[in-house]
C-alpha cells in the first residue's frame, strides 16, 4: 500500500493497512485473495483486493503487474463470501479503476471482470469512481 490509491487509503484508513499487514503470512497465496477492514466510526468497510504483483510497468501489455486471473479470483472470493453471509443483502461496492493505473492493467479487461462478477452475484453491484 505504498503508492497510488492504495497509499491514499492507507493514510486515510489505517485499519485497511492493518488488515493488509495481517495477510503477510499468506506469501504468494495472498494473490487472488482479499482482506477486509471495518471502519467503525464511518460505517464503512474497506476491501483490499490482491490482484497485482507490484507497481509500475514499462507500458507493454505483457509486462504489466496487474494479474487478471488474480483480480477475478479475489473479487469472486469476496462476492461469494459476502453473499454466503447474507444472500439477500444488496452490496454496493465503489471502486476506482483497480489494477489499471500503476499496475499497468487494461481497464476494459478489469471492467469486464467486474461485470462478470455482477452477473454471477446479482446482489453485488460495482460503481466506479475517479478520486
Amino acid at each position: 500500500m505504498g503508492a497510488g490509491i492504495a497509499a491514499q487509503i492507507k493514510s486515510r484508513y489505517p485499519e485497511a493497512y492493518q488488515a493488509d499487514l495481517a495477510t503477510k503470512q499468506l506469501g504468494d497465496d495472498k494473490l487472488g485473495n482479499y482482506s477486509i477492514a471495518n471502519i467503525k466510526d464511518k460505517n464503512l468497510v474497506v476491501v483490499n483486493i490482491y490482484g497485482q504483483i507490484g507497481i509500475g510497468n514499462d507500458g507493454g501489455p505483457l509486462n504489466r503487474n496487474a494479474q487478471y486471473d488474480y483480480i477475478f479470483d479475489a473479487l469472486y472470493r469476496f462476492a461469494d463470501d459476502i453473499t454466503k453471509e447474507n444472500p439477500t443483502k444488496k452490496i454496493i461496492v465503489s471502486t476506482v479503476k483497480i489494477c489499471a493505473g500503476l499496475a499497468g492493467g487494461s481497464w476494459r479487461i478489469v471492467e469486464a471482470i467486474l461485470l462478470t462478477i455482477e452477473e454471477a452475484f446479482p446482489n453485488i453491484e460495482f460503481h466506479v469512481y475517479t478520486p
